[in-house]
């Protein structure tokens, strides 16, 4: 099976590499802006927070493209294992974390119920998002047997 993950490739580069490197990329950039809005190291923590936010979630979406086009350029068998659900879960939750985010200062006089639901969903897809980059090195060694 080592073969059909080597087949697709871009620019001679193994497909899964450049989505291991993206999502991995994208769960560090959403830990650092976890930690600003945690430990605020100045008045531009809210700045960083959202900067870091978004270009996580920009990778982490990179990442899927790349995953989907790799699944479909071999098997085609989209959500066949436990680390696509998983990842499909973490997608969602990269959608709604940062909504829950803007919407606390959409609603201001909902601020206060808004802004736990945006802390939670935020630890929710960073502890899935590891079990998930764990679950595909999982994968990742028992297709490279």
């Amino acid at each position: 099976m080592a073969n059909v993950l080597d087949m697709v490739t871009l620019y001679g580069v193994s497909l899964w590499k450049y989505h291991g490197s993206l999502v991995f990329t994208s769960f560090l950039l959403l830990v650092a802006g976890m930690f600003m809005a945690r430990y605020r190291p100045g008045r531009w923590w809210l700045r960083a927070h959202r900067a870091l936010g978004a270009a996580g979630v920009a990778f982490g979406l990179l990442g899927v493209t790349a995953a989907a086009y790799m699944v479909e350029s071999s098997t085609g068998e989209h959500l066949a294992v436990p680390h696509a659900y998983l990842g499909t879960l973490v997608v969602v939750l990269l959608l709604v974390t940062p909504s829950l985010g803007l919407a606390q200062f959409r609603f201001r006089s909902r601020a206060a119920r808004i802004r736990p639901l945006h802390r939670w969903s935020g630890r929710t897809t960073l502890a899935l998002m590891a079990a998930n980059i764990l679950a595909g090195l999982t994968l990742l060694s028992q297709i490279l047997k």
